[in-house]
């Protein structure tokens, strides 16, 4: 039983890797923000690169998510001063970060439990609102390295 089992498996992971395409898009998808050298922002989503160019896509996830093989923008990183990308499991994060600020007031005594029972929910509000709105910044300035380095990062969240 095991035997089949592992057979199945092998064989179901074997289909998933073969039916992979480099050229094609990705299933998972990096919002970012690409500010330019003469001051200009682009919003969309992170297709990949090719050398030293970024291929973005400039329309909606949901016009992403129907075309079978959308059209990419190239930037090259020579035009490129900053990239943020959307946090991945920054909601977590805040609320982590919120509620751990909102329990503190347990350990003043017992009035702080009542201040507690407030501060609490409010701190994972806030916190999870402040970790959805949160993007991490790479600073390229047209340097090809830091560009290899940001595409590099952002190339393994597209692939995990």
């Amino acid at each position: 039983m095991k035997r089949i089992l592992l057979a199945i498996l092998l064989v179901s992971f074997s289909l998933t890797i073969a039916a992979q395409d480099a050229t094609g898009k990705f299933k998972k998808i990096v919002k970012i923000w690409i500010h330019s050298k003469n001051g200009q922002m682009q919003k969309g989503l992170f297709g990949g690169r090719t050398g030293d160019s970024l291929l973005f896509y400039s329309g909606s996830n949901r016009d992403y998510r129907k075309q079978a093989s959308p059209a990419y923008l190239h930037i090259g990183c020579v035009n490129i001063s900053m990239i943020k990308a959307k946090k991945r499991f920054g909601f977590l994060e805040g609320a982590l970060v919120g509620g751990s600020i909102g329990f503190v007031p347990i350990f003043i005594g017992e009035a702080g439990g009542f201040v507690a029972v407030v501060t609490f929910p409010l701190g994972i509000v806030t916190g999870v609102t402040a970790g959805v709105l949160s993007k991490k910044k790479y600073k390229i300035n047209g340097n090809p390295a830091a560009f290899q380095k940001c595409t590099d990062k952002l190339m393994k969240r597209l692939t995990r």
